[in-house]
């Protein structure tokens, strides 16, 4: 029940970036790209281009191979203490509902499209303007604290 609750947070925050500034925004088929929301089963990612990342402080950390990043952000201890449902107790889903706790930005560098990568995950294509994906990058740059703390694996490397 919690996980459909936030799947659907999560997506009417993404359609929010849809909403148009004005009734003269048209959209051209050459402004319209991809994202994609990935369900994991306990967290889900959201998964964008290197373009539409561009100059955000994380990228010059992946080599120029990986075209595709999924983004997730929540508490320090679902990410990195528990890379399974299995690995998930009552102890750490109460801490992490319940405390104020430390938070993390995940960050997964994809060499391949999103639905090879996570070939097996249920997910959401979703086809944003240019402001839309500005607006979506912005968001993400806001939420990154600066100077980077790299700490180490999260719950997967990088992913093909």
């Amino acid at each position: 029940m919690t996980r459909r609750w936030l799947w659907r947070g999560l997506l009417v925050l993404l359609l929010y970036a849809l909403i148009p500034e004005g009734p003269d925004r048209k959209i051209g088929r050459d402004d319209v790209g991809p994202i994609w929301l990935v369900n994991h089963g306990y967290h889900v990612g959201l998964v964008l281009s290197r373009e539409d990342l561009a100059g955000l402080p994380f990228l010059p950390h992946f080599p120029s191979a990986y075209r595709w990043f999924e983004i997730g952000w929540g508490d320090d201890g679902f990410y990195r203490q528990a890379p399974s449902r299995g690995d998930v107790s009552v102890s750490l889903a109460a801490k992490a509902l319940l405390w104020p706790t430390k938070s993390v930005l995940h960050v997964v560098g994809l060499k391949t499209t999103p639905p090879t990568a996570f070939a097996g995950a249920k997910m959401i294509r979703l086809e944003l303007d240019a402001t839309g994906r500005a607006r979506l990058r912005a968001h993400i740059a806001r939420t990154v604290a600066l100077p980077l703390k790299p700490l180490g694996p999260g719950l997967y490397e990088s992913v093909r």
